[in-house]
């Protein structure tokens, strides 16, 4: 399912306390996010869904002929200095061609990118009672809304489907769109997330600054603790730029959530 354009994109954030394996807690980087503009870029090997940037491997697709496989590996032999006779690479080229499926552990190659490429993940609803529940302390936590533009506007929808993504080594289509395709394909059970993905590849970098006026309103959760309320809106009060602060309800008749607009 295709996504909508989306103005406003939305991250939902814990206010856990406790600290774990000398990390600060959840509420120390929420405050941080706020008063600093400061987001954490993951990799895809730190993510829940051990199936999110792990597609299936193959040797090539196929719609590639023996032919064009044949040009593809004796150019990628030329170009990476390979030490093989002509003689031998034909006959490993014979051998690989119509390679079954991969494992991606045995795989020395860029396909490596679930732990070498950094993503924002973010969600088009702050509205989603599952996302509430799961990333912002069962309705005690907070959802920041941003407004799509500057770095965000980087952001690209993910696509849920009910099948894996393949990845071929060798194909007639750059690596780096399959790499991207890959980065923005989930199982179709997590579409209720809406998910968008600013994606950073080959980067150290895993921290970021978002420009200070996209923050546009902090939605408090329906179970939000007075004393983690207080903080929050002290921390939003440091800022240049400060953005609206409204409280999420239960509505009393459907499972839905109200966010007023002020």
């Amino acid at each position: 399912m295709t996504q909508i354009e989306s103005r406003f994109l939305y991250k939902y954030r814990g206010v856990d306390e406790n600290t774990q394996e000398g990390k600060n807690s959840q509420l120390y980087y929420l405050k941080k996010q706020i008063e600093d503009d400061l987001i954490y870029f993951p990799t895809p090997a730190e993510f829940n869904d051990p199936f999110d940037c792990a597609p299936v491997i193959s040797m090539h697709s196929p719609s590639l002929s023996y032919e064009q496989f044949e040009k593809i590996l004796i150019e990628h032999s030329k170009n990476n200095n390979i030490d093989i006779t002509e003689i031998q690479l034909k006959e490993r080229i014979k051998e690989l061609y119509g390679k079954p499926v991969l494992p991606i552990e045995l795989l020395n190659t860029p396909l490596n990118f679930r732990k070498t490429t950094h993503m924002y993940c973010i969600s088009a609803t702050c509205k989603s009672i599952l996302m509430w529940s799961h990333y912002a302390s069962h309705h005690q936590g907070v959802c920041l809304e941003y407004e799509r533009n500057g770095f965000l506007a980087e952001a690209l929808p993910v696509k849920y489907k009910a099948s894996r993504p393949t990845q071929f080594l060798f194909d007639t289509s750059p690596l780096i769109d399959q790499v991207k395709k890959s980065l923005l394909i989930k199982h179709e059970d997590w579409e209720y997330e809406k998910e968008w993905r600013v994606i950073e590849n080959n980067s150290t970098k895993t921290e970021y600054l978002i420009d200070a006026k996209s923050l546009k309103r902090i939605i408090l959760g329906a179970n939000i603790k007075d004393t983690i309320k207080e903080e929050i809106i002290n921390s939003a009060n440091k800022r240049k730029y400060p953005p609206a602060i409204v409280q999420a309800r239960l509505c009393e008749k459907t499972y839905s959530m109200v966010i007023p607009d002020e």
